[in-house]
Parts: structure tokens; C-alpha cells; sequence
């Protein structure tokens, strides 16, 4: 925030006059209209706002524009004199909450004092509670004072109550908010499978998840579902949005609206009689680990064409299962060789009759195979960077037997013959029924002498990346690009919130903040984390400042210690994008 000015707007025949705070946030390359473009929710003292383009006419409101934002001053802000006029949170997608202070002077108040641990709370006596009379809240004794001065609100079972505060110190409850305990639950089982797919055609298809569950008796025993926050109902997916649907052993959730595309998704499934199971869906992994893993190439034979102006093509084999290695190639739909896309080679539109005799003349030599005979033609009929993947034949004997079993005719008629060689050609692989065996690369993209790289993507079927050198030698096959080393972590006990740690990281500040903002995963003893903007949930951790710095980066990493080991040692693994992955042990205590 640059600046918060109070001002004020008259009113005219359709909009009542009303005082507003003008706050102006810090808009370098546009960070500020970004920031408030993604706006969700405002409140003021607890107290949520709507937007409005007519504030005068409406309480409770607020309106933005640009790198401003106006927050009309009556209702949520307290008045009077030595009384903060309002602590103002605000929500937007993609952001931390964002809390800041108003006082009664219009000032921002930079130091916002950090939030309390609260007292411990034990119930007197507990058998009160199951025979449904009131119940009455013991406060900590050394720590009930401030603290119940500043209790304003009680919430039962998510319901506001009534309370009253005895002279003993005592929280105070009625009894009609009071709910028997039920049985202890248990743990919700965990998904085995996942898998993102789709329904239907046209406007009327969606996306979806299909997460598969051990057996059915979880799925039928749940009662809520929320995504980031967004509640879902129970329906047919066809039916709208934010939909959830059960099937035996199989749980689908429709994937618009609540889901985001980039980073973590949170999901939170309640179930009667389990706890709830709240874990983190990547849209990105998730397909990512659907598609097929590739064949691995095993070389490039460079096959040298005397007759052609081309001097030789690379033909690129690979190891595996000749139906995978079939299915593959036949998926490929986009080659690049050295940073330049290749087309897949076709000379159907560009043949006339002689061209057609002429491949007849040429098939009728027994020195070549299909593969060398289709890569002169490459060059013959001028197609640069081109690929193409052709089945084992070895001379275009073979080519023209086939054509003389499948269409029961001969090489008298040169007409019929020059049809079926066309069409032979269009698709070879197809007509000859036969297994495709290699990918051919025509060779002008190529970096010799020095190591050329291909990268091949298939429908299905993960990226394949490779580099070969002068003489066809597979020199990496999928390697990663070379991680950055991570930055090493401290362990930070916080003695006034012993429910929560933090993690502090060694190095120069803009590379640790350039590490913690690439952290995409966070596991302790084996679980995960889920990312939050507050603490507030269980097994969570948030990104944090140095406390006062407003505009300073996030260096710090806070967690929930809900997920650490009692009486052991606790494993902790960070990954964080373009680094290498870091594993350090907390000692126990």
C-alpha cells in the first residue's frame, strides 16, 4: 500500500453523499491492478463487503479501479477517539490473505501486532456435555486475563451461540447448542489412482477426475466435499457445476469452476463417521502421469542415399516391444530437430503420371528398400525437414507382392498398378498391414558434426527428447535439465505458538526468495502438506515475510507441527521447481 486517503463524494438525485478511504497500492508493471483484478472478498472488522459502482447507495460496500481500491467508511469501521477504525482483510486468487490496519485518523498502521496464542480451554465438567446441559469453558488460569476481555464471538458446530462469562472466570454456553458426542472416528482411507478425464461432445463435454478408492464403503458414507474452499453437490456431472458423483468404488469430481489449472488444487472430502480427508490435486501431474512412458531409442543409422541430392536421412530405432514401439510411432504428430519443426512428408499432391512410372522404375530395383526409396523421394519432389515413419521391408519386391495378394492383380496394367503405388505411398504403413520399426528424419536439420537433439511428442504418449552425435550414438535420452542446489534449512521452534515452526533458509535474500517461491511440494514423514494462506488447518504450511516489511519478499516457511513425530526424529523433503530436492532431518526433542 502507497498511500490510504479519506475522502469524500456528494451526493446526487440517484446516490446518497458518503466518506470513503482511497487506498492506492504499489502498481509497478501493473502488479497492483493485477493484484486487485483477482480480488475476492474484502472485510472490515469481520464484516464482508460488496463491490458496488454506487457506494453511496449501498453499506457495507466497496469499488475498484485500477491500482485503487475505495472502502466506504460507514458501517464496518468503528468510530471514536483512540478506537482502530478498522482492520481490513483482503482475499484474492492467487494471493496470501493480505491484513492491514485503519486507524481513526486514516493512517495505515504498519506494525500489525501478530496474533496471540490463544489459552488452553478444558470443559467442566465433561459429562455435562453428552447428558446435553450447558457447558461451561475453564479458561487457563494464568492466561484468562486479557484474554476474556477480548472474546466477541463464540461458534458452535459452525453456529454463532450466545455465551456468558461467570465470575469465576468461566465461558458459559446453553445447552441447545450443545450436541451429544458421537462415536471416535477414524481415518478416511486415501485414493489408489487417479485419473483426469472427459465426457461427452461439443458443449455438452466436460472435464473431470476419476479417483479410484479401495471399496465403496467410504464413498457411500460421505456427506460434503469442498474444492479450494467451493462447496460441491452430490448429482449427476451433466446436471452443473461444482458436481460431485459416486459409483461403487469410484469417486468423480467435474473439474471447471472451483479447480485451478496451475499449482495445487486443495480438496477436503467429509464422511460420517471419519475424519475428514483433505488432500492436494496438480492438474499438471495429473496429466502428466497419465500419458505413456516412450520406447527408448537405441540409435540413429545414418543411411547414405548415392542417387539423391540429399546425402543421407537418420533412421531412428528403438528398444521395446514391437506393438508399443508400433503404437507409438504411429501416435507422433509433432518432430523438432535442433529447434526447427519438421512436417510430416506426404507426395500425394504433388505426383502426376510420369512421377508415379518413375517410382514405379525406381521400385523395381532390387538394391532398394522401401525406407531409402521414400527418403529419395523426399528429396526428388523438394521437401525439407520432413519425418516419416515406414514399416521393415526390405526391397520393393516385397511392396509390389503385397499389392499383387491384396487386389488379386498384375504388373500388366501400369495404369492400375500407378493407383495402387499412390495410394500405397499416401499411407504405407496402413496398407501394409505391418509393424512400424523406425522414425526417419530427413537430415537437413541436423548439426553436424557437432550432437543433434530431437524432441518427438506423440497424442498419449509423454515428450521424447534425445541428442545423437556424428555417428548416431545416442549421447542422453530424457535427461532433466541440471538442478540449482537448494538453499540449506534451519528448524525455528516459535516459543509463543508452540503448535507451529518455522523454517529459515541460508543465503543471499533474493535467492532464498526465489527458492521458496518455487516450492511446489512439501512432505513430513511421508505426508503431505497442504499449501495455506493462515495456519489454521491441519498438516498446512504458508509463506512468510520478515514481520513489519510490508513490501519485502517471502523468505520463510511456517508450518503446523500436527504431521511431526511424537518421540522420533522427523523427516521433512521440500521440492521446489528448477531445484534439486531437499531432505533434512528435525531431531527429537
Amino acid at each position: 500500500i502507497l498511500s490510504v486517503e479519506k475522502k469524500h463524494e456528494d451526493g446526487s438525485w440517484w446516490s446518497s453523499a458518503y466518506d470513503y478511504y482511497e487506498i492506492s497500492f504499489e502498481n509497478l508493471d501493473g502488479i497492483g491492478e493485477d493484484y486487485l483484478d483477482a480480488l475476492t472478498a474484502v472485510y472490515v472488522n469481520d464484516q464482508q463487503y460488496s463491490t458496488s459502482i454506487s457506494m453511496g447507495n449501498f453499506d457495507n460496500s466497496y469499488y475498484k479501479s485500477g491500482n485503487l481500491l475505495d472502502l466506504k467508511l460507514e458501517d464496518g469501521f468503528i468510530e471514536g477517539s483512540n478506537v482502530v477504525a478498522g482492520t481490513v482483510l483482503i482475499e484474492a486468487e492467487g494471493y496470501n490473505d493480505f491484513r492491514f490496519i485503519i486507524d481513526e485518523n486514516g493512517q495505515l498502521v504498519e506494525d500489525i501486532p501478530e496474533l496471540l496464542d490463544p489459552p488452553t480451554l478444558g470443559v467442566i465438567p465433561q459429562d455435562a456435555v453428552l447428558e446435553g446441559q450447558a457447558a461451561v469453558l475453564a479458561v487457563e488460569e494464568d492466561a484468562a486475563m486479557p484474554y476474556l476481555d477480548v472474546v466477541n464471538k463464540v461458534v458452535v458446530n459452525g453456529q454463532e451461540t450466545d455465551y456468558t462469562i461467570d465470575d469465576s472466570l468461566h465461558i458459559v454456553i446453553p445447552a441447545e447448542y450443545i450436541v451429544a458426542a458421537e462415536e471416535d472416528d477414524v481415518e478416511a482411507p486415501q485414493y489408489i489412482e487417479i485419473f483426469k478425464k472427459n465426457y461427452g461432445i461439443g458443449f455438452a463435454s466436460y472435464d473431470y477426475y476419476e479417483l479410484v478408492f479401495e471399496d465403496g464403503d467410504y464413498l457411500a458414507a460421505i456427506t460434503e466435499i469442498a474444492v479450494n474452499g467451493t462447496p460441491y453437490e452430490k448429482g449427476s456431472l451433466s446436471w452443473g457445476d461444482n458436481r460431485y458423483d459416486v459409483d461403487d468404488n469410484l469417486l468423480w469430481l467435474k473439474l471447471e469452476d472451483a479447480f485451478t489449472s496451475e499449482g495445487d488444487n486443495v480438496v477436503v472430502i467429509s464422511a460420517e463417521g471419519y475424519f475428514d480427508y483433505q488432500f492436494t490435486v496438480n492438474q499438471q501431474a495429473v496429466e502428466q502421469n497419465q500419458l505413456l512412458a516412450t520406447p527408448e531409442p537405441n540409435g540413429v543409422a545414418l543411411r547414405v542415399l548415392p542417387n539423391a541430392e540429399m546425402p543421407f536421412v537418420g533412421s531412428v530405432t528403438f528398444d521395446g516391444d514391437s506393438d508399443e514401439i508400433d503404437a507409438y510411432l504411429r501416435a507422433i504428430d509433432e518432430v523438432e530437430v535442433s529447434g526447427t519443426e519438421y512436417s510430416k512428408f506426404s507426395i500425394t499432391s504433388v505426383l502426376n503420371f510420369e512421377n508415379i512410372m518413375e517410382i514405379i522404375g525406381l521400385a523395381t530395383a532390387e538394391e532398394f528398400s522401401l525406407p531409402d526409396l521414400i527418403a529419395m523421394l523426399v528429396d526428388v519432389f523438394g521437401e525439407e525437414y520432413a519425418y516419416y515413419t515406414l514399416p521393415e521391408l526390405p526391397t520393393m519386391t516385397d511392396v509390389f507382392e503385397k499389392i499383387k495378394e491384396l487386389y488379386n492383380t498384375d504388373y500388366s496394367n501400369s495404369l492400375e498398378i500407378a493407383s495402387l503405388v499412390t495410394g500405397l505411398l499416401a499411407d504405407v504403413g496402413s496398407f501394409m498391414l505391418e509393424d512400424m520399426v523406425a522414425l526417419d528424419l530427413t537430415a537437413d536439420g541436423f548439426n553436424f558434426p557437432t550432437n543433434t537433439t530431437v524432441t518427438v511428442k506423440a497424442d498419449g504418449y509423454r515428450d521424447l527428447t534425445f541428442t545423437f552425435n556424428a555417428i548416431g550414438q545416442i549421447e542422453s535420452f530424457g535427461q532433466p535439465e541440471e538442478s540449482m542446489a537448494a538453499p540449506t534449512a534451519t528448524f525455528v521452534e516459535r516459543e509463543l505458538l508452540p503448535d507451529y515452526c518455522r523454517l529459515t533458509f541460508d543465503g543471499d535474500e533474493l535467492d532464498v526468495a526465489d527458492y521458496v517461491a518455487k516450492i511446489t511440494t512439501i512432505k513430513v514423514n511421508g505426508e503431505y502438506y497442504a499449501k495455506h494462506s493462515s495456519l489454521l488447518f491441519s498438516k498446512a504450511y504458508m509463506l512468510s515475510k520478515v514481520y513489519g516489511d510490508i513490501f519485502g519478499f517471502y523468505v520463510f516457511v511456517d508450518m503446523t507441527v500436527d504431521g511431526f513425530s511424537e518421540t522420533g526424529d522427523t523427516e521433512v523433503l521440500i521440492v521446489a521447481e528448477g531445484f534439486e530436492d531437499l531432505e533434512f532431518t528435525i531431531p527429537a526433542e
